[in-house]
């Protein structure tokens, strides 16, 4: 609602007298409700989730080393699951935490999925950069290739000269 008055001061005062507690309303509503920080927010996610597994789901599993290495089989397919993005190398490194995702699970720590996360962030722009590079270079439809498509079938790319051909 917009009032009105001819004077300019009296315009002036009467947007202060409505700006100023609102703003001082919204501070106030930002101390009261802070932000809550990455870790925070993914551990009481964690928590609900288990919460889920133990006392709802209807086959409930034990968290021990088996469930850590079906989570992380089950996350590694899910997260690159056509294989363009990891070499074994990658996969390697995050082997390490194939026994140790139930431990990290119960002390509510995400270290592997953010390393996951971080490297699949990192191995999409070295693909994109890669796709750029080989979509200028013209197709030599007289050479005889094939290419596996059926995921499992085909292996992690050794390394990256391996991953740019496959892209190419």
């Amino acid at each position: 609602m917009y009032i009105y008055l001819s004077n300019n001061n009296t315009n002036m005062k009467l947007r202060s007298i409505i700006i100023v507690p609102l703003a001082l309303a919204v501070i106030g509503m930002a101390s009261v409700y802070p932000q809550v920080d990455y870790e925070e927010r993914e551990s009481l996610i964690l928590d609900a989730v288990l919460q889920y597994l133990e006392n709802l789901h209807f086959s409930p599993q034990d968290i021990d080393d088996e469930f850590s290495k079906q989570v992380f089989k089950d996350y590694i397919n899910t997260l690159d699951s056509r294989q363009r993005f990891f070499t074994k190398n990658d996969i390697s490194k995050l082997a390490q935490y194939e026994t140790q995702l139930d431990d990290q699970i119960k002390a509510r720590t995400l270290d592997f999925f953010d390393l996951s996360m971080e490297m699949l962030n990192t191995n999409i722009d070295k693909s994109k950069s890669i796709f750029e590079e080989v979509i200028d270079y013209p197709f030599d439809l007289d050479k005889k290739e094939t290419i596996e498509l059926d995921t499992d079938k085909r292996p992690f790319a050794k390394d990256d000269l391996e991953l740019r051909d496959y892209w190419r």
